[in-house]
């Protein structure tokens, strides 16, 4: 009996000493030394859209600076969708909209991972934090007012119609043919700086050891000195609190 038992205590001890030697070799193989890397994709934010690009460097085996730039349009919530009623082929305009605005966000970062992909095809998850500047650009928004026959019998059948700048004092849901084209008064554009800050859990999944194929997800603000005119009436604030998420893509250097 005890040499059963010798037996069995000698075979598991060469099965657990070869399955920690698999696992070894899985890691090992997976623990490549990367510098560098690049990294873009689309970031949806819940008050607006866009794009962004980051550089990083590898300063140990778990974290990353990151220095990015970033570009997205910044909605107000109370901006709602109107249409012309008696032109169904006009362009959709938001009523009460005055200014049309872009952030471009310059950042610096570090992303931390929490838990390595030891395999392929595993997830590696960590957290990412990031701050830096928030550049809103504002531009005035353009209308297509429509000017009805002399007689007026109806005030949505235009007789001409013109291009002008929104002045919710004048233009009315009765009046207002559409937007203009998002250009139209480019040059009129001021700008605001304030503060970008941003938090959020990392997801990378990518199954290629060189390739970067990741998903966050997190809290966002953007602080700025004065409320940001968007809308005529008083609901415009100063500091924009809204939740994020990101589908990045790219690439991991060696040197």
């Amino acid at each position: 009996m005890r040499y059963i038992v010798l037996v069995f205590l000698l075979l598991s001890t060469t099965l657990f000493a070869q399955q920690d030697e698999d696992n070894l070799g899985i890691f090992e193989e997976n623990s490549v030394v990367y510098r560098s890397q690049r990294s873009g994709g689309v970031i949806v934010y819940s008050n607006g859209v866009g794009g962004n690009f980051y550089w990083g460097k590898h300063l140990d085996g778990f974290k990353r600076r990151l220095l990015g730039i970033e570009v997205t349009t910044l909605k107000h919530s109370k901006e709602v969708k109107q249409y012309n009623p008696y032109y169904p082929d006009a362009r959709s305009y938001a009523f009460g909209k005055i200014n049309s605005v872009v952030a471009i966000r310059p950042t610096i970062g570090l992303k931390v991972d929490k838990f390595d992909k030891l395999r392929e095809n595993g997830v590696q998850v960590g957290y990412f934090i990031s701050a830096g500047p928030a550049i809103a650009l504002m531009k005035p928004v353009y209308l297509e007012i429509g000017y009805p026959r002399d007689d007026n019998t109806n005030p949505f059948i235009y007789e001409r119609i013109q291009t002008e700048r929104y002045d919710p004092e004048q233009h009315t849901y009765s009046n207002i043919y559409g937007r203009s084209t998002f250009l139209k008064g480019i040059e009129e554009s001021t700008f605001t700086v304030g503060l970008h800050v941003k938090a959020g859990a990392h997801f990378e999944y990518s199954p290629y050891k060189d390739g970067i194929k990741a998903l966050e997800v997190g809290l966002a603000a953007d602080i700025f000195p004065s409320q940001l005119e968007i809308m005529a009436s008083d609901v415009n604030q100063s500091v924009l609190l809204n939740i994020y998420l990101n589908l990045l893509f790219g690439t991991k250097y060696k040197e």
